[in-house]
């Protein structure tokens, strides 16, 4: 279950997310031998893994939650006056889900925001990810985007629902990834640093600059060298590298966060 989560995101956040860490050693390696320069490259490869790990471990939560949460008979019912207590008071508990929704096998949707929010309805069946879900009935997770209304980068992380073995429908959270802004914002290395999570079409996820969350802005505006790495990043790959970008020496420890089962 839940490959889709990992053919979408690579950083990995193996989201694959991807997890790098990214930040200014000049003055670092200018002043130090190879044996320093094996060190601060071990220890960034070690920085970016961790940060790896932890956005694994928080999706493959939310993950379980939404495949939990498609096992109750009210969910599977598929009427929403049954559907709606449950799924308001799951939205409404996590800050870090925006919504929750759950559509027919024909994509058509209820949507709540929490306990007294007004539903809404909408179809999703041309969605590639409602449609990998129906024809392989595993749990995926669509491209990142940008909440028109609260401007945060989101994904849709989902499930199909089924009663009695076959699939009625689909079961879907609006997970917010502000989370991973602190992430980024926290991933350092000797003061130096900082986090950035791109996914597999090299779109950022998460960095200390909320303007560069959803678009491309920090390859557009990089060098060639950087656009390699990231090419590698989106690969799935894992390492280390060094660059040079306007005068300045740095290096970028990525690594992939790998969702499987």
């Amino acid at each position: 279950m839940f490959k889709g989560l990992q053919a979408r995101m690579m950083l990995f956040v193996g989201i694959l997310v991807v997890v790098l860490l990214a930040g200014s050693f000049y003055f670092l390696y200018g002043n130090s031998g190879e044996i320093l320069q094996d060190t601060i490259s071990k220890s960034a490869l070690e920085k970016a893994e961790g940060g790896a790990k932890t956005v694994t471990e928080w999706l493959t939560g939310i993950r379980t939650q939404v495949e939990d949460l498609s096992l109750v008979p009210a969910v599977t019912s598929m009427e929403w006056q049954q559907q709606e207590p449950i799924l308001a008071r799951i939205a409404q508990r996590h800050d870090y889900i925006l919504g929750i929704w759950a559509s027919g096998t024909d994509g058509k949707y209820t949507y709540t925001a929490g306990v007294g929010e007004e539903a809404a309805t909408g179809d999703i069946s041309s969605r590639a990810y409602f449609k990998k879900a129906m024809r392989t009935g595993e749990s995926v997770v669509s491209q990142t985007i940008i909440d028109q209304v609260t401007g945060k980068a989101i994904v849709c992380i989902g499930t199909p629902l089924r009663r009695d073995g076959e699939v009625v429908g689909f079961l879907c959270a609006d997970v917010t990834l502000a989370g991973l802004q602190q992430l980024a914002r926290e991933m350092h290395l000797f003061g130096f640093g900082y986090g950035w999570i791109i996914d597999n079409e090299q779109y950022t996820l998460a960095h200390p600059q909320d303007d560069l969350l959803g678009n491309r802005r920090v390859l557009d505006e990089g060098n060639q060298a950087l656009r390699e790495i990231a090419r590698k990043m989106a690969n799935g790959e894992e390492g280390v590298q060094r660059y040079r970008f306007q005068g300045d020496e740095k290096i970028l420890a990525y690594a992939p966060v790998e969702l499987t089962g």
